[in-house]
């Protein structure tokens, strides 16, 4: 999958000037099934973590979202966007 990625062209989706970030939210190996019973809840926590980069930057990111599943089964959700700079 991330072969595919990086094959493709994501010039328009990152801000020149700003550092390319990478973050991947990864849920408890033991407690996965607990807190992510169904796909929408995954969505969900998605969306809390993005109301709460716009509320502490003041704009909603573009982005690329990949949900996964890791070795030992529990899933993970990988962002790549641009950062806004430093104050």
């Amino acid at each position: 999958m991330m072969k595919t990625l990086s094959a493709l062209g994501f010039s328009r989706m990152y801000h020149p000037g700003r550092q390319r970030t990478m973050v991947t939210l990864t849920y408890p190996e033991d407690r996965w099934k607990e807190l992510l019973p169904n796909g929408e809840v995954t969505v969900e926590h998605l969306g809390r973590f993005l109301r709460k980069f716009e509320d502490a930057f003041g704009e909603t990111p573009t982005l690329i979202w990949v949900r996964e599943f890791t070795k030992n089964g529990s899933r993970t959700s990988t962002c790549s966007f641009s950062r806004p700079p430093d104050e």
